[in-house]
């Protein structure tokens, strides 16, 4: 009498780290098909990365500085000191290669991309760059006797004249106001605050930090917002 019946093999052990690889690089060809087909905003992307970084403490995820050796600063501050100290502090913060830096004895400048304080092509503020705000709003609450020390926020509105309005120039007004407002909620004198506008390099802002003798007058720049 025939009897059917199903004879199962066992699978040879050495074919197990070959299917297990297989499975890995379909999984990889996966993957790299929903990134080749999917759309990314920079900005989406940022703050996803950012909120991950909060939510887990991770401390060195955004490159940020070591907190105990920012500067502390307090009254009665000299004008040379003053402008040090605010160098030091924004220096610390904006990545090395996106940053240009300029001195003369009354101001420091700092030119660097725009992306450094906002998402992606939107005027929101990076969550991670609110400590150098609130660290750079209690500098110009700082006493410097016999001199005033102020900020100016100038950002760039891309090759077009500044008297043409276009989506560059009302952006960099938006991210103009935005931060002054933000400085000065965290307690930045809002007299030490000024905004303006420059035709350089799209999506970059110019950060001019400087100290007059109070009887001089601050220099005048088209005021955004009050």
């Amino acid at each position: 009498m025939n009897q059917d019946y199903e004879q199962k093999l066992p699978l040879p052990k050495d074919m197990a780290p070959y299917l297990l690889i297989c499975l890995f690089l379909l999984l990889l060809a996966f993957f790299i098909l929903l990134n080749a087909t999917a759309k990314l905003e920079e900005s989406k992307v940022r703050g996803v990365l950012i909120s991950l970084a909060e939510t887990f403490q991770a401390k060195d995820f955004s490159n940020g500085p070591d907190r105990s050796t920012l500067p502390v600063f307090e009254d009665l501050l000299s004008p040379e000191v003053f402008l040090s100290k605010i160098t030091y502090l924004w220096v610390s913060f904006v990545e090395k290669e996106n940053l240009i830096t300029s001195r003369t004895p009354n101001n420091v400048q700092i030119t660097f991309s725009a992306n450094e304080l906002f998402l992606g092509g939107e005027a929101n503020l990076r969550s991670d760059r609110l400590d150098l705000l609130s660290r750079t709003a209690r500098a110009l609450g700082a006493e410097t006797p016999g001199f005033a020390g102020y900020i100016q926020l100038i950002f760039s509105s891309g090759d077009e004249a500044i008297t043409r309005v276009h989506h560059g120039t009302e952006l960099a007004i938006k991210r103009a106001e935005v931060l002054a407002q933000r400085m000065i909620d965290f307690g930045a004198p809002a007299s030490k605050v000024s905004l303006g506008l420059y035709k350089g390099k799209k999506n970059s802002v110019l950060v001019r930090f400087g100290i007059n003798d109070i009887g001089q007058l601050k220099h005048k720049l088209q005021r955004l917002a009050q």
